[in-house]
Parts: C-alpha cells; structure tokens; sequence
C-alpha cells in the first residue's frame, strides 16, 4: 500500500511540475503590441469586403476575451461621417468567450458591405478587435471604383 501511494505521489508531482512548466497566456490588453494588426480593404462595382487580421507575434499565447460573439468591428466614415457599421444591422449571442491566440497564429474576421448606389470620393474603413481592454485597430483609406 504504502508503494502504491509512492508511486501515486510521485505520478502527481510529475504531472504538477510538467503542468506549471506550460507558459501561462498573457491578456491581449498586455500584449497589445505584440498583436500584428492587417485590414485589407477590396472594393468592386457594388460591394466592399473587409479582412481584418490579428496576429500573435510573440513567443507566449495571448488571451483575449470577448463580451459577445462579436469579434470586431468594421465602421466606413466620409469626412467626419458615418455611412456604415457593420454590425448595425446584425445580432451576435451575448456570451462571454474566450480565444487563445497561439505564437504564430492569426484571428481573421471577414465583412461585406453592399454599397449604396450614390455613394461616391473617398471613404475611410476601419477595423477594431473587440477584446475587452484591448486597443487593436487599423484604418485605411480607399475609394469606390
């Protein structure tokens, strides 16, 4: 018996020490600057599609956290306009959730907006991570062809 419960011991320890030897993810608040921020903007005759890319680049995973099932946000403005949101016509679930971002990978989040017809010059598009007490955003201009 008293083997048995050695070796039990000895199983356990092994398992808490490989466990704590895993590095701990970091806030996306915290890591803010190591999060690699693309929006690629594609306009066509009557649609623009949005991408916004966030990727981890350092060494240890990032967590963010979400208060809703809404993972970004994609605003157009004209001058100090808004001509559209992209979420003002949708409804995400309202739950928590949480996203682990491994070294090395990328959270993508894809829009379309279907342009109305009149609108015309230039616009600016910009793309927000919504992770709670996180800054990650990217603006671009463009124009309708």
């Amino acid at each position: 018996m008293t083997r048995f419960l050695t070796t039990a011991l000895a199983a356990l320890l092994s398992f808490t020490a490989g466990c704590s030897a895993a590095t701990p993810p970091i806030s996306a608040s915290a890591a803010d600057e190591g999060l690699l921020t693309s929006l690629q903007v594609t306009p066509s005759t009557d649609s623009v599609a949005f991408v916004l890319q966030v990727t981890n680049t350092l060494a240890t995973p990032v967590q963010m956290t979400f208060s809703s099932a809404q993972l970004a946000e994609f605003v157009v403005t004209q001058g100090n306009r808004e001509v559209w949101r992209w979420s003002s016509d949708m409804m995400f679930a309202q739950a928590v959730q949480n996203e682990t971002l491994a070294d090395g990978e990328t959270l993508r989040v894809e829009a379309f907006w279907a342009v109305p017809e009149r609108l015309s010059g230039p616009l600016q598009a910009t793309g927000r991570l919504l992770a709670q007490g996180t800054g990650v955003e990217q603006t671009t201009s463009f124009s309708l062809p």
